[in-house]
């Protein structure tokens, strides 16, 4: 069987890189911040990373499906530089299945996400730390990527975010 992952998508090169996170009313962004931190970094039993995408390879039902795919579909109104793909292999109802979420961000932007991904990592994310970030990004208007010799703590760079996120709750 092929899979999504098998096939290059384009990326369109004339948008900028950047997140936007006041897309999103103060609860949306909440909600979509615990589901990054679902979606991307606690359900996956495994993620790769391709030339131009990260995979995220699940085992769930329907509902998982659902959430995967809203998650996309929000991450898209931040960051609309970026494409998805989801695939759901076919499994009888009521049981499981292997579903895949295909992050494609083309060569420019899968640094911008695997800082990210590294990022939140750091953070150790509880509650307190990301009621934090959801505060600071309500705040931000853009998030730009981070260019070698650039000022750790620029406020535009998820670095600088997250430095400010750790300053503020001791994580």
């Amino acid at each position: 069987m092929m899979h999504q992952e098998d096939a290059k998508t384009p990326i369109d090169h004339n948008l900028p890189i950047l997140c936007s996170p006041q897309v999103f009313s103060r609860r949306e962004l909440e909600e979509h911040l615990n589901s990054a931190v679902e979606i991307l970094l606690r359900l996956p039993r495994h993620v790769r990373e391709l030339d131009d995408s990260f995979v995220f390879e699940f085992t769930g039902d329907e509902q998982l499906f659902e959430r995967v795919a809203r998650f996309a579909q929000n991450e898209h109104r931040c960051c609309s530089w970026a494409a998805f793909a989801i695939e759901m292999e076919p499994f009888a109802a009521g049981t499981q299945g292997a579903i895949r979420l295909r992050y494609i961000t083309g060569l420019a932007g899968k640094s911008v996400v695997a800082e990210g991904l590294q990022q939140l990592r750091e953070l150790k994310l509880d509650s307190k730390a990301q009621s934090r970030l959801a505060d600071i990004l309500a705040e931000t208007k853009t998030i730009v990527p981070s260019t070698p010799g650039q000022f750790e703590q620029d406020a535009r760079t998820l670095r600088g975010i997250v430095e400010r996120v750790k300053s503020l709750c001791g994580c």
